[in-house]
C-alpha cells in the first residue's frame, strides 16, 4: 500500500468515526428531547412546548434509521392492527383540527368599525348634532339630517 492510499484510508476511517460520533450525539439529543416533551405533556406545562415537534431533523435521517429506530415500523408491510390501535389510542386520529371560526357578528362589527367606516360614523354623528343645534334655534334645515 502506498503512502497516498494509506492517508486516503486514514481519512476515510476518521470520517467514519466522526459520522458515528455525530450519530451517537444525535441519538442522545433525540432522547433528551423525547423525555422533555413527555415531562412537559405529563405536567400539563406550556402549550407552546407541547405544540413543537420532538423531531426537528427527520428529513436528514437515513431512511433505514428512520424506519427502525424512530418510527419503529416496516415501510413495506406497514403497521399491524394492534400497533395501529395502540398508536391511535396514544396519539389520537391522524387528522387536522379544523380552523377556529370567527362568529358572523364579530365579522360584522369588524367591518363596521374599520378606519374609514369609523370616520363615516363620526361624520354622521356630527351631522345629527348639527341638526339638533339648528332645531333648537328655531327653523332647522333638513340638510344636516339628509347628510347624517
Amino acid at each position: 500500500m502506498t503512502g497516498k492510499d494509506k492517508s486516503k484510508q486514514d481519512g476515510i476511517e476518521i470520517m467514519v468515526k466522526e459520522g458515528i460520533s455525530k450519530l451517537e450525539a444525535h441519538k442522545e439529543v433525540d432522547e433528551t428531547k423525547r423525555t422533555e416533551a413527555k415531562s412537559v405533556a405529563a405536567a400539563g406545562g406550556d402549550s407552546d412546548k407541547k405544540k413543537k415537534s420532538i423531531y426537528d431533523d427527520e428529513h436528514t435521517i437515513p431512511l433505514e434509521q428512520l424506519e427502525e429506530e424512530i418510527l419503529k415500523t416496516d415501510f413495506n408491510a406497514g403497521l399491524t392492527k394492534s400497533e395501529a390501535g395502540e398508536r391511535l389510542e396514544k396519539f389520537g386520529p391522524n387528522s387536522l383540527t379544523p380552523p377556529h371560526k370567527t362568529p358572523e357578528w364579530i365579522k360584522f362589527l369588524k367591518t363596521m368599525f374599520t378606519g374609514f367606516a369609523l370616520l363615516l360614523w363620526v361624520a354622521a354623528i356630527l351631522c345629527f348634532i348639527a341638526y339638533g343645534i339648528d332645531s333648537s334655534k328655531g327653523d332647522p334645515s333638513p340638510d344636516n339630517l339628509y347628510v347624517g
